[in-house]
């Protein structure tokens, strides 16, 4: 694979997937690669598959509420801060001079 196509695709993938590490006790990698491929999956289709049940055997929505506050404070990430509606603190610096 050339040089640009790996950039393309990893630009491609950084676009549509978010990336998550999930840290376990030594071991424990080793169980769940082995267990997911006794079900013929990858580990990586297995955590989908498993967290995707879990969140649908507890009953827990898609996108609570909460998850509205989080798109839209990463949406104004994009946007230049306004730090005219935050109080300016003095220093303790300013404040003895």
């Amino acid at each position: 694979m050339g040089k640009t196509s790996s950039m393309v695709k990893n630009r491609h993938n950084a676009k549509v997937y978010d990336r998550i590490l999930v840290v376990v006790p030594k071991g424990r990698k080793a169980k769940l690669q082995a267990h997911a491929a006794g079900r013929g999956e990858s580990l990586n289709g297995f955590i989908k598959r498993a967290t995707d049940e879990a969140i649908e055997r507890e009953g827990v929505t898609e996108k609570p509420d909460t998850w509205a506050q989080v798109d839209k404070i990463v949406a104004s990430m994009d946007e230049k801060p306004n730090f005219g509606d935050f109080p300016r603190q003095s220093s303790t610096r300013e404040s003895n001079t």
